[in-house]
């Protein structure tokens, strides 16, 4: 992840992709012909607004920065006045009146560390931003892949129903057959196309769920596309083990521990509040009257020692104290949760490839049923029931089969997504220039 984010390094190269990516209006979508799982996160990185909003939440990080260090320039300044008076004074005329300009110079010499740890720690949340985005772009490339896999559950259980309508069809020509020649009843031909109708409903609500999906990714992504493609290997056969896990490498716990580092350099700064602030200060001044005009040139080191502020220092060293806590509880916190995330999503996982073997098992039976019952039914030793009945049980096998296959995808995504590695699964770490990625 953090490859992509290599060219984080600027203000105005963040600020314009924040712009460029932030101009909404009516929705143009792209149309393709093939769509990938990688090239589907790869545009939704491109086109998802959030994306943008933290890209300009680095540079905001990157302008404290800079405010910070500038305490350590030379501040300069003009001044100017002009006011009058009426009364008698010595070698003054009745009515008189003053104008004064110059200009100022104020250089820090020393502070006991304010300046330096107020600048560490804008340097750590600048970089606690920039984790933040990375874990944003994790966020996205989640939510647009398990989009992308309802995409292709809902058409593969589609596909599985109408396959058990042509089954059913098949089913009702026999008995239809059946029924003319007087060989059987005319209700199993009357119960074979119930059983057809209700399996064609079945069809076109996997057709409004794929849809439904599909509209949802064109959000997500800007793109329109005709054709979907098989989930990449690589998913399912990356290593997941929970006692393995590096939480140095993943976002969320590198944004916990940059906010902890934060959290330390303000208890330092506030820590210096005790502590004297020394500044070189000169000035030049013109001081224009009737009688007696005369520059003014002043040069001091200025020392400025808290003795006494009414508990205000301690307070604020206090709150630091707390918030250096709160924000190692935090980074704890966080490791629980992706622990607990990829625990979860694990179990998941091999619970699916378990499903995946018993259903393959229940499938291969009822095929053998099917066709044992199609043979008996011809010789009038099974009934339409029977018949219907083992259909029934093929299909569901079929879409117990199906569901457990993209549970152990859905859980292979979520499990890459906890460990902030699905980008790298699906090579997104390797980029084409040609390929519309923000160039951050």
């Amino acid at each position: 992840m953090f490859a992509i984010l290599a060219g984080v390094c600027g203000v105005s190269s963040l600020s314009a992709v924040a712009a460029e990516s932030a101009s909404y209006g009516a929705p143009v979508f792209t149309d393709i012909k093939l769509m990938t799982l990688r090239d589907s996160v790869i545009h939704a990185f491109s086109h998802d607004p959030s994306i943008a909003q933290m890209i300009s939440q680095v540079g905001i990080g990157q302008a404290l920065i800079d405010e910070a260090e500038s305490a350590w320039q030379p501040q300069i300044g003009l001044q100017s006045g002009f006011g009058g008076a009426n009364g008698r004074l010595p070698n003054e005329d009745e009515n008189y009146t003053d104008k004064t300009y110059g200009v100022t110079l104020t250089q820090l010499v020393y502070d006991f560390g304010k300046t330096q740890n107020n600048i560490l720690q804008q340097r750590n949340i600048k970089q606690s931003y920039i984790y933040a985005l990375q874990q944003t772009m994790s966020d996205v490339a989640k939510k647009t892949a398990k989009t992308y896999l309802l995409i292709k559950r809902y058409g593969a259980l589609k596909r599985a129903a109408e396959e058990g309508v042509r089954s059913l069809r098949t089913v009702e020509r026999i008995a239809k057959v059946r029924a003319q020649s007087g060989l059987s009843s005319s209700s199993d031909y009357l119960q074979a196309q119930s059983r057809i109708a209700s399996m064609q409903s079945q069809v076109e609500q996997f057709y409004t769920q794929r849809e439904t999906a599909v509209a949802q990714l064109e959000v997500l992504t800007g793109v329109r596309s005709k054709n979907y493609s098989d989930p990449p290997l690589a998913l399912n056969e990356q290593s997941m083990h929970v006692a393995t896990i590096d939480y140095s490498a993943i976002a969320a716990v590198k944004k916990a521990m940059a906010e902890s580092e934060a959290a330390s350099k303000v208890i330092e700064k506030n820590k210096a509040g005790y502590l004297p602030t020394i500044k070189l200060q000169a000035g030049r001044t013109r001081y224009e009257n009737k009688n007696d005009p005369y520059w003014d040139n002043q040069v001091y080191l200025n020392l400025d020692v808290p003795l006494y502020t009414g508990g205000a220092v301690s307070a604020r060293v206090a709150q630091a104290v707390g918030a250096k806590e709160s924000a190692e509880q935090s980074i704890n916190k966080v490791k629980f949760d992706v622990m607990t995330n990829a625990s979860t999503a694990l179990s998941n996982y091999e619970g699916s490839r378990s499903n995946h073997i018993v259903s393959t098992r229940q499938v291969n039976i009822a095929k053998q049923a099917r066709s044992v019952y199609l043979d008996e039914y011809k010789l009038s030793r099974r009934s339409v029931n029977d018949l219907i009945t083992v259909e029934q049980d093929l299909y569901q096998s079929h879409l117990a089969l199906l569901n457990a296959e993209f549970d152990g995808w859905d859980a292979a995504v979520e499990y890459a997504s906890t460990i902030d590695g699905l980008v790298d699964v699906l090579d997104i770490h390797a980029v084409e220039e040609t390929e519309s990625l923000p160039n951050i």
